[in-house]
């Protein structure tokens, strides 16, 4: 932080998408050792759109069949596949949640635990990329 206020530049590698907005003025995203996308990271984050996300696991985390989901017209924006889950991408949070929740639990499925949060960092990384960051403990 002290050299960011100088007239410095500094190169960090870090796999803490959190650390890295705020710290670094601009972020790489680097998959197989080629940058894949640069900008600020605020203008990264941007990229992916607004609207909260509502991450769903599962547990044994395996996700159902999203296809019957996903074609709920004006509910969901978008449906994407995680490791042991899924994001959901959606512009109301209280007509989105019951009515994802509801084909879920009509489905089957075995939900361990729901997130919903803004879009970050660590979003613009999956979506802009098509990977998901590692974290150092798996």
């Amino acid at each position: 932080r002290e050299a960011k206020t100088g007239a410095r530049s500094v190169v960090l590698s870090a796999h803490e998408p959190d650390f890295a907005a705020v710290v670094c003025d601009r972020v790489a995203f680097l998959v197989d050792g080629e940058c894949r996308v640069a900008d600020e990271p605020a203008r990264l984050v941007a990229r992916v759109g607004g609207g909260a996300r509502i991450e769903i696991r599962f547990v044994g985390g395996a996700p159902p069949d999203t296809t019957a989901l996903a074609a709920k017209p004006g509910v969901l924006d978008d449906v994407l596949p995680t490791d042991g889950g899924l994001l959901l991408r959606v512009g109301d949070v209280s007509s989105a949640l019951p009515a994802a929740l509801g084909w879920l639990l009509e489905g089957g499925a075995r939900i361990e635990r729901v997130e919903i949060r803004e879009p970050s960092l660590e979003d613009a990384f999956f979506e802009l990329t098509g990977r998901q960051l590692v974290s150092e403990d798996a």
